[in-house]
């Protein structure tokens, strides 16, 4: 099975807020629908215009474990 969020035909749309919300609400939607153990607290994406690219922060924690993780990702398209 194929499992993932699709980013990448996002990371190749103009760089701004509205791409920023879709990535956020992609990322949730994966980890929801194939990571049921992940407690999410939140999810941060913000756009580098500079850089052509996007940082994301995904605060999670799975069942069981009391301390939250933070991970962080540059989101940048591959040609």
């Amino acid at each position: 099975a194929n499992i993932g969020a699709g980013l990448e035909a996002y990371l190749f749309e103009n760089i701004g807020r509205d791409t920023e919300y879709i990535i956020s609400e992609k990322i949730k939607e994966v980890i929801r629908n194939y990571e049921p153990r992940a407690n999410l607290f939140s999810v941060n994406v913000a756009a580098r215009p500079d850089d052509n690219s996007y940082s994301a922060t995904i605060v999670f924690s799975i069942d069981l474990e009391t301390q939250p993780t933070t991970l962080q990702l540059v989101l940048r398209r591959v040609r």
